[in-house]
């Protein structure tokens, strides 16, 4: 028993269903991944602030009140880290801007 070896002219009319999300670069184009890439760049902003104000927290403590306790060089060092500290501060500040206002939340400040 053969099958027919022509084939069916008629299309099957049952539409093929939703596709599975896709991974990679596109993925933003699944529902309910536009919300996440803001979020993830809101916690992303928030820790960076966070990072940085306890890198200057230390970097101050280093080089001012307790620098009797550290070398030269670490008191260098941190001198030196504490602008770093500053700008990565600004960035995550900048970065948490940017997701609020890709959450629409255009008054955050």
């Amino acid at each position: 028993m053969h099958p027919d070896p022509t084939p069916d002219p008629t299309p099957d009319p049952t539409p093929d269903p939703i596709p599975a999300p896709r991974a990679g670069p596109d993925a933003a184009a699944r529902p309910g991944a536009e919300s996440r890439t803001p979020r993830r760049t809101l916690r992303l902003g928030c820790g960076m602030m966070a990072a940085a104000a306890l890198g200057m927290l230390a970097t101050v403590l280093v080089a001012y009140p307790y620098a009797p306790h550290f070398s030269l060089p670490a008191q260098v060092a941190a001198h030196l880290l504490l602008p770093v500290a500053a700008g990565v501060f600004k960035l995550g500040y900048v970065v948490r801007l940017a997701a609020h206002h890709a959450l629409g939340n255009h008054v955050a400040g």
